[in-house]
């Protein structure tokens, strides 16, 4: 079950927002329990993929039951794929957290701010930068 940041804010009753040192040491705590349930949720739906692929590794006999099977499981793979980045992205903002370079943008040293890392806990780029890189790749 995904956790809102209003029910991560709820439950310790702090909120990062309203917090006017930047990465102080209750705001690295917010982010580190909001990135560890994170975490924990992939974790969760990785295993849930997993035994779902498991479970559809059978031959069917009917070719249209098993075109089925077989694009489910597509389908699964392409979501693993997808929780495996997420889960990695989460692990590397845990490390920079550990590390005090968590909340500042790998290319310029900027804070990546309050709001955004709100809504993207896992980002690495102040939006300036960000957006650049999303430019950059539409133009290629």
């Amino acid at each position: 079950m995904t956790q809102s940041p209003s029910s991560l804010q709820s439950i310790s009753g702090y909120s990062p927002l309203n917090d006017s040192e930047y990465m102080s040491p209750e705001m690295v705590r917010y982010f580190k329990d909001k990135l560890n349930a994170m975490h924990k949720e992939v974790l969760a739906k990785e295993k849930a993929i997993a035994q779902n692929l498991l479970e559809d590794t059978c031959r069917e006999p009917d070719p249209l039951d098993r075109s089925v099977t077989e694009e489910l499981c597509n389908t699964d793979l392409t979501l693993q794929e997808h929780e495996d980045h997420l889960r990695r992205e989460i692990e590397e903002a845990l490390q920079r957290l550990d590390d005090d370079s968590y909340g500042y943008c790998e290319a310029t040293d900027e804070p990546i701010g309050v709001r955004r890392l709100d809504v993207m806990p896992t980002a690495r780029y102040c939006l300036a930068v960000q957006e650049k890189k999303e430019a950059e790749t539409l133009t290629r």
